[in-house]
């Protein structure tokens, strides 16, 4: 039992402090924005670079914005309970939201076009997924596109 209950705290142990490095990130990035903004458009300014600085700091912004509004959402159907289907439909919802709203914002962000061929041919259902990622960005891809699916 004694067991059990050590790797329990090491989770929680181990949650909290992930989770207060990432509101800590964020409180201190977002505090420092108004600043670090200006720096970074001129050092675009200056290395030609089509605002890649400034954009990649609101990228982060957005990011640790969306992890954080992702777990406390978690967290809180965790604590709703109410039966597997209902907590597997919450988690879903949860997942495409946090998928698509990253995604529609690196596409903002980063002015990427995505076509999508063959769309209309996937049914309802269960289905395969085989994605080759080439980039941490990719991860997003699959479930992104599937939520506007679905």
């Amino acid at each position: 039992m004694a067991r059990e209950d050590d790797g329990a705290t090491r989770r929680l142990l181990r949650r909290t402090v992930t989770v207060g490095a990432y509101a800590l990130a964020f409180v201190t990035l977002a505090a420092l924005a108004p600043a670090l903004l200006p720096l970074c458009a001129l050092a675009d300014l200056a290395g030609r670079t089509r605002f890649a600085l400034c954009r990649a700091l609101l990228m982060v912004l957005v990011y640790l914005a969306y992890e954080l509004t992702g777990v406390a959402v978690a967290t809180a159907l965790w604590l709703r309970g109410g039966g597997e289907a209902r907590s597997l439909d919450g988690n879903y919802r949860l997942q495409w939201w946090w998928a698509g709203g990253l995604f529609d914002a690196t596409r903002a962000l980063f002015g990427l076009r995505v076509e999508v061929s063959g769309a209309a041919a996937v049914a309802p259902g269960p289905v395969l997924v085989f994605a080759r990622h080439a980039s941490v960005a990719d991860t997003l891809l699959a479930a992104a596109l599937l939520s506007r699916l679905y």
